[in-house]
């Protein structure tokens, strides 16, 4: 199956959520970056929002693509949320990769849009 991505845009226009559906595989990298450039390129967000919740695999091309985007977005003071990761997901992100170090982790939408607006 391959990566489905809905962009979704909340009360707040600074801050688009893309709720990622399938397996984020290295076949699905230039179509992920081809829906989320214009979010990158809009100097007006305040970050973006990845909703995991119906996402079951992201490989670790996937994995370097958020570590990518997450640096092109804090490199202008954006920033990047994570929530909805399934328990597989969550502990390879935390235990394995530790990435809970430097991805924000949310296990709501609620929390993610608050971080992504108030960096807390």
């Amino acid at each position: 199956m391959a990566l489905i991505i809905e962009i979704t845009q909340q009360t707040d226009p600074n801050v688009p959520i893309l709720h990622l559906v399938g397996k984020f595989l290295e076949e699905d990298i230039k179509h992920f970056r081809n829906e989320i450039q214009v979010f990158l390129d809009d100097k007006t967000i305040a970050g973006i929002v990845l909703d995991y919740s119906d996402l079951q695999y992201i490989d670790s091309s996937g994995v370097g693509t958020m570590i990518s985007i997450y640096h092109q977005l804090s490199r202008r003071g954006a920033r990047l949320a994570l929530f909805g990761l399934n328990k597989d997901l969550l502990e390879m992100f935390e235990m394995v990769l530790m990435l809970d170090k430097i991805l924000a982790i949310f296990s709501t939408e609620q929390d993610a849009i608050n971080y992504i607006a108030t960096g807390k």
